[in-house]
């Protein structure tokens, strides 16, 4: 007889591991247990992370990454963006999950999720990259009036918007630009 019966999964930590044996004749012989020490070493934990959706664009767009640690895992997980601390987060079911980015520059960030590791699994680490993509500003720019021969181009005209983003028009034909008598496509980027 074994104790703890076979199949028993150990914490970590050293055990007493004991065994009895039980002879057929016993007339002629006693029961015998004999003791040995055993270290369950703590498990590797199976770290993993991503962030979805992946690619994001910059602006209000947000995104969630999410920890997973394998087995059942306890602990915490401290977050850094670009090595330097972003938040800690406590497991739950095997996983965890940080999330934002709304405002962050368009760039690419490398995301480290760091387990903390508990009495069973040692510390673990695991790397990703979100990438912020550029937004595309949206332009705005109604027809302009009809205009005279010899009456220049002018912010009457050339009055394009961007949605509120800063930046500066440049605009084909431009400002004083007087046109020949015609219809022509005018252009802002």
């Amino acid at each position: 007889v074994y104790a703890p019966p076979s199949g028993t999964v150990l914490p970590a930590g050293t055990h007493t591991l004991s065994v009895t044996f039980t002879p057929t004749d016993s007339a002629d012989y006693n029961n015998q247990t004999a003791s040995v020490s055993l270290t369950v070493n703590p498990a590797t934990a199976a770290v993993s992370v991503s962030c979805s959706p992946n690619p994001i664009t910059y602006g209000s767009q947000t995104t969630t990454c999410t920890t997973t640690v394998g087995g059942s895992a306890t602990g915490t997980v401290a977050w850094t963006i670009n090595g330097g601390a972003w938040t800690t987060t406590g497991l739950s079911g095997g996983s965890t999950s940080a999330g934002g980015f709304n405002g962050y520059a368009a760039g690419s960030y490398a995301i480290v999720a760091n387990y903390s590791g508990d009495s069973n699994y040692a510390a673990g680490s695991a790397p990703t990259t979100l990438t912020i993509n550029k937004a595309t500003p949206s332009l705005s720019w109604t027809s302009p009036a009809n205009i005279v021969f010899g009456t220049p181009l002018s912010a009457a005209q050339l009055d394009a918007t961007s949605g509120g983003v800063a930046g500066a028009f440049v605009y084909t034909p431009g400002a004083g630009t007087v046109l020949p008598v015609g219809s022509y496509s005018l252009s802002a980027t």
